[in-house]
């Protein structure tokens, strides 16, 4: 008995090709460590967890003599890195049409990536993108549905994209947003709130000028201070690590050019 298999590893769920190079055998038996069993001649069939598998081929001749032959497959769970390098919102009479460049910085293609759209309105979009992203490459890909754009209460938009499966190295940059209106400065609630491990305080900066964010306690105890340098013009976020934080209720003061704003986030564990 004697078989190849091609390709030999890749990402969940992987389907490699079982190739049957036997020589004089008139029965065969694939036999799978996860106890598929199959009397074709060739086999192809998809591995949906991740691991090592083993792969028996048995071979029978016309006298009843059988023959094995063993190989190893391996299906794993890919680290991907998708990213959103710029992305656009242009008025089409009365409504934006949104488009994003997207890369790929994954080892490997990429397939039914989902891409999605959200705003300071509570409006969201969900799509997947049906194209294929080829390892190394950017795609331009524009929003089929397009969002009313005649209110000057839209702040700001932001896309996000994520893998179809696996998880992605660098999420930080998987989102990109726009600031619609930044004539003023105006800060966003802290999300999500409750918090756990993460915590996303966005603002927007009317032009380039210094920052300072401060965490207090519930009755006003200074606890840190998140942030403090410059802010570029328009859309501004701050990723704070929570996970040292006590559970409980917390404010944030984000201080811009001599103007505070402030807010309350509740921590919980």
């Amino acid at each position: 008995a004697a078989f190849s298999i091609t390709p030999e590893r890749g990402p969940v769920p992987f389907e490699p090709t079982f190739i049957n190079r036997s020589a004089d055998a008139d029965s065969y038996q694939w036999i799978l460590d996860n106890g598929f069993k199959s009397a074709d001649e060739e086999l192809q069939h998809t591995f949906a967890d991740s691991g090592s598998h083993i792969i028996r081929l048995i071979a029978t001749n016309q006298y009843g003599c059988t023959d094995t032959a063993l190989h190893l497959v391996v299906a794993f769970v890919p680290n991907t890195d998708l990213l959103i390098m710029q992305a656009e919102a242009e008025p089409v009479g009365n409504y934006l049409r949104i488009s994003a460049v997207v890369a790929n910085n994954s080892p490997y293609d990429l397939v039914n990536s989902t891409i999605s759209y959200t705003d300071n309105l509570g409006n969201a979009i969900r799509e997947t993108i049906t194209d294929t992203i080829k390892s190394g490459k950017i795609l331009q890909y524009t929003f089929a549905s397009e969002i009313e754009s005649s209110t000057n209460r839209l702040k700001y938009i932001c896309i996000n994209v994520e893998p179809a499966t696996g998880n992605d190295e660098r999420p930080a940059d998987n989102q990109f947003c726009i600031a619609m209106n930044s004539d003023e400065f105006s800060v966003e609630p802290a999300k999500p709130n409750p918090a756990d491990n993460h915590l996303k305080i966005s603002y927007i900066a009317p032009q380039e000028g210094h920052v300072k964010i401060e965490l207090f306690g519930q009755v006003g105890t200074p606890i840190a201070t998140i942030f403090d340098g410059t802010a570029t013009t328009g859309y501004n976020e701050v990723i704070i690590d929570a996970s040292g934080l006590k559970s409980g209720m917390y404010h944030y003061r984000i201080t811009y050019d001599g103007r505070s704003r402030t807010g309350v986030v509740m921590i919980m564990h």
